[in-house]
């Protein structure tokens, strides 16, 4: 696969020159393939709501480069907001940015701006709305009347209408009961399945980025300190525990049942990964019977 994003000794700091001095990014190099879905953790300050907002242009970098497509997003300052239209940024708590009358013209909002004709804007919204989940009933009714969980899948969905290359989406579970978590989720991970569509998801919780990311990246201190799959990742409980991170409850179990001494393998992080793993156990322990 192509790389679609990439920075290059990315550094971004805060009120420089002042007492508030603040390295928030600290020299990142990273490259993200086209079609990938790529899960972002770290802790509270770690530097990932800080690198999202320099992928589509909200930040401009302290130094380094944000290379879009093998192009540097500020080579052409004017022409930044064509970069936003490319890489689209759902916010965390995006349904506090709802404003429209009905659901229908909240999600249209973005298609129209771009300057499609009715028909294509209908096209746009249909589509985000059937990914999502979203109802025609749903369509005509206010948005202040939904849910917080259908709030937050309307707000996706105006994003997804515009048709952006790139996706990502900051903490898009945060605060939903677990319900509303399974079902925010789910939709983000048919998404990117359905469309090939290159999907990122930024989140402190390795519980919900797990469920759906094919690679995970930790930040910590403004660098990047692990790159992997999902189980690369969670073998390396102890480092993780280091930054202030908890492995998702599958791989905490295992790694409780090996620390018992007992050989099983602490990288599977789904339930059906772990009936494997310990159906493995019990099959080499009936052999050695």
């Amino acid at each position: 696969m192509s790389v679609i994003l990439q920075c290059e000794k990315l550094t971004h700091i805060y009120s420089p020159g002042t007492p508030f001095e603040f390295k928030a990014l600290d020299g990142l190099d990273l490259s993200v393939e086209k079609g990938s879905f790529t899960g972002i953790i770290g802790h509270t300050g770690s530097g990932k709501s800080t690198l999202i907002k320099h992928f589509n242009g909200l930040l401009k970098p302290t130094s380094g480069r944000v290379l879009l497509e093998g192009k540097d997003i500020w080579e052409e300052p004017k022409k930044i907001h064509s970069v936003r239209s490319r890489v689209g940024l759902v916010f965390q708590f995006p349904e506090y940015q709802i404003f429209e009358e009905t659901v229908e013209k909240d999600i249209a909002f973005g298609p129209k701006n771009m300057g499609l004709d009715e028909d294509g804007v209908r096209r746009a919204v249909e589509h985000a709305s059937e990914i999502t989940g979203i109802s025609s009933a749903m369509l005509k009714k206010s948005p202040f009347e939904l849910s917080g969980g259908e709030k937050r899948r309307v707000a996706i969905a105006g994003v997804i209408a515009m048709s952006p290359e790139v996706l990502i989406l900051d903490e898009p579970a945060a605060g939903l009961d677990p319900k509303g978590k399974d079902a925010i989720l789910d939709y983000i991970g048919r998404y990117h399945r359905e469309g090939g569509n290159t999907v990122m998801i930024v989140s402190h919780s390795m519980e919900d980025v797990s469920r759906v990311a094919e690679r995970i990246l930790v930040l910590d201190g403004g660098r990047m300190t692990i790159d992997g799959t999902p189980k690369e990742v969670f073998r390396m409980g102890e480092s993780l525990k280091k930054m202030g991170l908890e492995l998702p409850f599958v791989p905490r179990v295992l790694s409780r049942l090996a620390a018992m001494g007992i050989d099983v393998d602490t990288a599977e992080y789904t339930s059906e990964g772990a009936a494997r793993a310990l159906m493995s156990l019990k099959q080499r322990r009936d052999g050695n019977a």
